[in-house]
């Protein structure tokens, strides 16, 4: 890591002297090191040695405890939580594996110069993470030790990546029925008579067919895992590697675990992955495993046990880790006390915080998938994330690509594209002005031709829309939390004619149960058939009986035109699941009837209504992937033109204001005769101002 800053270390005028030089108390922490690194040796000479004093930027040696600062930064996502910390540890430096793997590091830059130069090995983000959850109060500690191949090299093409949850499933609406309820009464069915030994002999079969695909499915799961089996590693065991251990207690974290630092995730103390641990230490204290390099359990991490856990300093004094012979020297032991850290103070200004990674962008490889992520507001289509899943190991068949953005004017969040059928669904946070939040539909088809599934937030829409389902020749709405209780309407269309719009053969309208209506009034489905001018009622099923009543109009041959027309008995006909309540009179399914033509003209305009609404968001979908326009905050002068530009248009008002004032403010001038000279004598020009 010191090779690799020296450019940008020369470019500094010079270090700070705590970088080159060492305190009375520093000094004394090095010598107690030293013993305890020969007393380590001379007790556990099986053991390897202990990271206790590297060399930092400036080749001087340091006790690893006073590399940890603590610091605690402005920016919310660093101090309220442990995962934003970790995230933005691994996204902003770039990892570095150690040289030699199994050797301890000679050198431990310090956390400034980590999140200054953006790259750092295990040791440095350990020690930067470290510091800043100590300045979130966490209690979290720096751990020396070893761990698996993957981790030590950063390599995650083993593992298997999913970023963003799959969609929710749908919540149920207000009124609809959530599962059938079992009716009162049933019909009971007519006894089955089958042969037992038939019914066994099918059992049979089953459970073979079901044994050979089971034992199809293992085969498959060996050869896959045999497949993925990573090669054996010749350095199992003895990887050297750091991580941080942030145990319970503060902050509301009630069971220790690991942070990975390359990576941010959290795993359990007793991950496999982790093999051994040989030394932890903070800002505080440096304790040694007493029986490393095995993992301990998670209770076993009371660093306060004598029997698990020998201490630098033990307590106040230093008692028996201290042996001196000299008095000043046994003067300064009793009173050592850990000195503040010799790095300078962590700083990170708000422009590196938006570029979050080493030069706005990084790429993560993982099993059969890739994930390129860049910095807000970096490339102009707002892109921040986007995920390519492939069909073979070496990620050349694509087959899923998912994108996320931000800052659009769109409102465009999320867009998962499947590249074989070309389906593309697209998601969009609330707020846009024809109300979409989902689209789904397949690249490179006609607007009406082909299917599509549009998703509507139905709390703010005029008809409280919630889906439309287009097809070739067809449209499905979906509503929810109407008044009329309207939750589905399906609509049939001719084959398209070409410049023309397609005739409707059928309206289908669905309706939830009101409960203060009686199931024989309370409209189930309504169909308006064009096709044979007819409109047919379905209403719901009483608590009583088994099937619903229904009633079907037919529309007289000159409704079409307008014409006046007689109705007759014959113009309807319907069912009575109550074979005792009265037959409806003529005047009643008259007025009903008129309120079905009335309904039907109202569906027809509401159908048109809908076609014309799709294709404006159709084409106002088109414009957006054009020109693909990013929000920014009227706020953010660097970025926003207009705002940049009403800035100094502001600034040149006020200045150009402020020379007017100053100009009237000066009348004094124009009594005053121009100085013919720089000596000229102050009492000649008091004469000429009183003549």
């Amino acid at each position: 890591m010191v090779q690799e800053v020296e450019e940008d270390v020369s470019k500094r005028e010079q270090w700070p002297a705590s970088y080159c030089a060492h305190t009375d108390r520093e000094l004394l922490l090095l010598s107690c090191a030293e013993d305890l690194r020969r007393r380590h040796h001379e007790q556990r000479p099986a053991r390897r040695p202990l990271l206790l004093v590297p060399r930092n930027e400036c080749g001087e040696p340091k006790m690893v405890c006073t590399a940890v600062c603590p610091t605690g930064f402005h920016q919310p996502e660093l101090f309220l939580s442990w995962q934003g910390a970790a995230t933005f540890v691994a996204d902003h430096v770039q990892y570095l594996p150690l040289e030699d793997p199994v050797s301890l590091p000679q050198e431990l830059c310090s956390p400034a110069t980590v999140l200054h130069t953006q790259r750092g090995n295990c040791f440095e983000l350990s020690v930067l993470l470290a510091s800043m959850l100590t300045g979130a109060w966490y209690d979290a500690y720096v751990v020396s030790g070893y761990a698996c191949r993957e981790l030590c090299l950063g390599d995650h093409t083993s593992e298997d990546y999913a970023p963003w949850p799959e969609e929710l499933p749908p919540q149920v609406s207000e009124g609809e029925p959530t599962a059938a309820e079992a009716p009162k009464y049933h019909v009971q069915l007519e006894q089955q008579f089958e042969s037992q030994y038939l019914l066994e002999r099918k059992r049979k079969e089953l459970r073979r067919l079901e044994e050979i695909e089971e034992k199809k499915r293992e085969e498959e799961m060996k050869a896959l895992e045999a497949l993925e089996r990573p090669p054996l590693d010749e350095l199992s065991g003895v990887r050297v590697h750091s991580w941080v251990l942030v145990r319970a207690g503060r902050h509301g974290v009630e069971r220790s675990f690991f942070l990975e630092p390359a990576s941010g995730r959290a795993s359990p103390v007793r991950d496999p992955c982790y093999l051994g641990v040989e030394s932890a230490w903070s800002h505080e204290n440096y304790w040694v495993h007493l029986r490393g390099p095995a993992l301990p359990e998670e209770e076993d991490y009371d660093l306060d046990d004598s029997q698990l856990w020998e201490a630098l300093r033990p307590g106040p004094g230093l008692g028996a880790a201290v042996a001196t012979s000299t008095p000043r020297f046994l003067l300064l032991s009793r009173q050592l006390d850990m000195p503040p850290s010799w790095s300078e103070p962590l700083l990170l200004s708000r422009a590196a915080y938006e570029l979050r990674f080493p030069e706005g962008s990084k790429t993560q490889l993982y099993k059969k998938a890739r994930l390129q992520r860049w910095a807000p507001l970096l490339r102009p289509d707002g892109l921040v994330a986007e995920l390519t899943r492939y069909v073979d190991y070496d990620r050349q068949e694509p087959c899923q690509v998912v994108r996320r953005y931000r800052q659009r004017e769109d409102r465009l969040e999320h867009s998962k594209t499947h590249v074989s059928s070309g389906a593309i669904t697209e998601t969009f946070r609330r707020g846009r002005p024809d109300f979409l939040v989902g689209h789904s539909h397949t690249e490179g088809r006609d607007q009406l031709q082909h299917e599509r599934v549009m998703s509507f937030n139905h709390a703010v829409h005029l008809d409280n829309l919630c889906e439309v389902r287009l097809g070739a020749q067809e449209m499905c709405e979906r509503f929810e939390s109407r008044e009329d209780r309207l939750y589905e309407r399906c609509v049939t269309f001719a084959p398209a004619v070409e410049g023309q719009p397609s005739a409707v053969l059928s309206v289908t309208e669905k309706f939830y149960r009101n409960s203060e209506k009686p199931a024989w009034e309370d409209v189930a489905s309504r169909l308006f058939a064009l096709t044979n001018n007819t409109i047919s009622l379905t209403y719901h099923v009483a608590e009583d009986n088994f099937t619903a009543n229904w009633r079907t109009f037919k529309k007289p041959p000159g409704y079409l035109f307008g014409e006046r027309f007689r109705f007759e008995p014959s113009m309807t006909q319907g069912y009575q699941a109550d074979p005792t309540a009265p037959a409806p009179r003529m005047l009643h399914l008259f007025r009903l009837f008129e309120q079905q033509l009335q309904a039907e003209d109202r569906a027809l305009f509401l159908v048109r209504s809908r076609q014309a609404e799709v294709v404006k968001i159709l084409q106002q979908r088109e414009s957006e992937i054009a020109t693909h326009k990013l929000k920014i905050s009227p706020f953010d002068v660097e970025r926003n033109e207009e705002a940049r530009q009403a800035v100094k248009l502001q600034e040149q008002q006020l200045a150009e204001r402020l020379h007017q004032v100053q100009a009237e403010a000066q009348y004094e001038q124009l009594f005053l005769p121009e100085p013919e000279s720089e000596t000229q004598d102050p009492l000649k020009v008091r004469g000429v101002c009183l003549v």
